[in-house]
């Protein structure tokens, strides 16, 4: 008769451990927040449109979860909000790990705790990362990015907008200037055009506005439509 070897996941606030029936534990068994994101240099980019979660990360969250890629988001949050909250850590030490746990998230697919994830991380009283965060929920954000928007105009002083909008401007895929060097413009500088765009209509500081500039919204619908119809 075989001998089943039964598998138990000890969910603790820095990761998980596995460990065996009899409850032995290995150090080398612990999934610390940034372990998949450590990955990310090896996975291919995600061939999905720009208006489509990225969810190239996905096989190595499942892979090390045995199978439940959402915990690895959960082991995530539990390094960037949770007890360690390494939110408010100096960035002299965590910014590497806490920059590709961001980038690991909004990689993750289309699970409603990334975007709340990032949602109360932009708003935490203290947050280091904010720059960071902020880029990481213009990535994973849902189009049209509403919900963002909103958060960003209602939420933040009119400087600090001023910087995000400069910041996305410079990333954003701009058609007058841009489409006679690039003719597939990346995933990054889309959603960047799509954010301006989506902002613009409810933002009402002048200088603000000038920073936004007049961004083409990529037109994600057209896009859809299209599909659709095939």
């Amino acid at each position: 008769m075989k001998k089943l070897s039964v598998t138990i996941c000890l969910i603790t606030v820095s990761g998980i451990v596995l460990g065996t029936q009899d409850g032995s534990l290995d150090d080398d068994d612990v999934i610390l927040p940034d372990q998949a994101a450590l990955r990310m240099r090896q996975v291919a980019p995600t061939t999905r449109p720009w208006h489509v979660p990225d969810d190239s990360l996905n096989s190595v969250n499942s892979g090390y979860c045995g199978g439940v890629a959402d915990r690895m988001i959960s082991i995530m949050n539990n390094g960037l909000t949770g007890e360690y909250n390494w939110l408010k850590s100096d960035p002299a030490i965590r910014k590497r790990p806490v920059t590709q746990v961001l980038e690991a998230l909004y990689k993750s697919g289309d699970s409603p705790q990334i975007t709340n994830i990032l949602h109360q991380a932009l708003l935490a009283p203290t947050n280091y990362y904010r720059d960071a965060t902020f880029h990481a929920y213009v990535m994973a954000s849902p189009v049209p990015m509403a919900v963002l928007a909103e958060t960003v105009v209602k939420h933040f002083p009119a400087e600090q907008r001023r910087a995000w909008y400069n910041d996305s401007r410079r990333l954003s895929f701009k058609p007058a200037i841009d489409a006679q060097y690039i003719d597939r413009p990346s995933r990054e500088a889309l959603r960047f055009a799509h954010f301006l765009f989506t902002v613009k209509q409810i933002e009402s500081d002048p200088e603000c506005l000038r920073a936004i500039g007049n961004p083409v919204d990529p037109k994600w619908e057209c896009q859809q439509e299209r599909k659709d119809k095939k």
